[in-house]
């Protein structure tokens, strides 16, 4: 402790030869809650209190290591000029003052900067990564590892075309309390978080998060097979697809959750989309049964949203291109509507165009292997056939991009 000059104990003005102590009383960490708790007490070498007539001392005080400071408050009030060092532990303020300190923190490797964020996710040893600001980024961050972030409610913005991509095999990431966000206005394909090529059987759960994309929130490319996703009490939001999948044998949970999917694009059969969409890349018979296939999707207490700002279609769901064997299942809490809550369950799809040689396109339909379930319902698309139609009376698809 720094002691400004002039300070006293009890009637005695203090000196440099006198000997003072902080004294820390009623200490508790609760690595449950996150908080350390304490009443500090400045007293001299006769256990005499110190005054300092209100003039600002230095304090460093040990907290332990390995904690990401959220907030520092002084009886009640936040402390805003500290530091601290997650290596030693040692947590150093001013205050002019004593009496209840309350320090909350999070375990893991506290960030504030994209350069401090790429810098943990480079670590090995950093399991878990907490944001203490907003983050914003202009190139694509990579997660090539298992790790856990922890948002504290802040906010990851990219401007980048993608915002995260998850881009080794059998990783394991957990993101809670975050909201992910593109910024990317320029071209198209711009996506919230995807899955390369290279991350087969890998798993993400967001909870309480959002996420947010022009084009497709989540997106995994052929090759990203065996995936597990996760999605609690949170949003998934595009302007196209919350999910564009080609991937084989992935089971995805939404549970307590928003999907939304509007489609916002330029009026073209072509655009017509979904906002769950399990995409074959069947543009040619070789491709037809090769990608998007062998999927579980489970809805649970949730809302999926399609809407459409133009004559383009926006199914809520759409297994397309040579996708098949996909089981989508909704359950009787979950709705599925309009932006206006309008019911929009009847409007799904399920097969579309596959390129022949000679360059004319022709209807190519599911071959009955893929399940639409809702509320315990098997939805009927096989009518739909008889009348040239496909999916919940409807024609059109737009096809994703495949590509990273």
């Amino acid at each position: 402790v720094t002691v400004p000059a002039g300070s006293t104990a009890g009637s005695t003005t203090l000196d440099a030869t006198d000997t003072l102590t902080l004294k820390v009383e009623n200490f508790a960490d609760n690595a449950t809650t996150g908080a350390v708790t304490m009443d500090i007490t400045l007293v001299d070498q006769d256990n005499n209190a110190v005054s300092n007539s209100g003039t600002p001392m230095t304090v460093k005080l040990d907290i332990g290591p390995g904690k990401a400071i959220t907030s520092v408050k002084h009886n009640g009030n936040d402390v805003a000029n500290y530091t601290y060092d997650d290596a030693t532990g040692i947590l150093t303020f001013t205050t002019s003052s004593f009496s209840p300190f309350a320090i909350t923190y999070k375990v893991g490797k506290g960030v504030s900067n994209i350069t401090e964020l790429n810098t943990a996710l480079a670590d090995v040893d950093v399991d878990t990564i907490v944001l203490l600001n907003d983050i914003s980024a202009t190139d694509v961050i990579l997660v090539g590892r298992s790790v856990t972030i922890e948002g504290d409610g802040h906010e990851i913005t990219n401007t980048a075309k993608r915002v995260i991509r998850i881009t080794a095999p059998n990783v394991d990431v957990k993101i809670y309390d975050t909201k992910i966000t593109s910024k990317c206005t320029v071209g198209d394909d711009i996506r919230g978080i995807s899955f390369d090529n290279a991350s087969a059987g890998s798993s993400l759960l967001l909870d309480g998060c959002t996420v947010s994309a022009e084009y497709y929130a989540i997106n995994a490319v052929p090759g990203a097979d065996n995936l597990k996703i996760d999605v609690k009490n949170g949003t998934v939001a595009a302007g196209w697809a919350a999910f564009n999948l080609y991937t084989n044998n992935g089971v995805i949970n939404v549970e307590d959750s928003t999907l939304k999917g509007l489609n916002d694009k330029e009026e073209n059969v072509w655009n017509n989309f979904n906002t769950i969409t399990f995409d074959g890349n069947a543009l040619s018979n070789a491709n037809y049964g090769a990608h998007g296939c062998n999927n579980t999707l489970n809805i649970k207490n949730s809302t999926v949203k399609a809407y459409s700002e133009s004559e383009n279609i926006q199914h809520w769901v759409g297994i397309q291109y040579g996708a098949l064997n996909n089981t989508v299942i909704v359950d009787a809490a979950s709705r599925i509507v309009d932006d206006n809550g309008a019911d929009m369950t009847d409007n799904f799809l399920v097969g579309w165009y596959c390129n022949y040689n000679n360059g004319s396109y022709m209807t190519r339909y599911e071959n009955g292997s893929s399940k639409i379930i809702v509320g315990g319902v098997e939805q009927d698309y096989y009518k739909y056939q008889e009348t040239g139609s496909i999916g919940g009376g409807e024609t059109g698809g737009g096809q994703g991009n495949p590509g990273f």
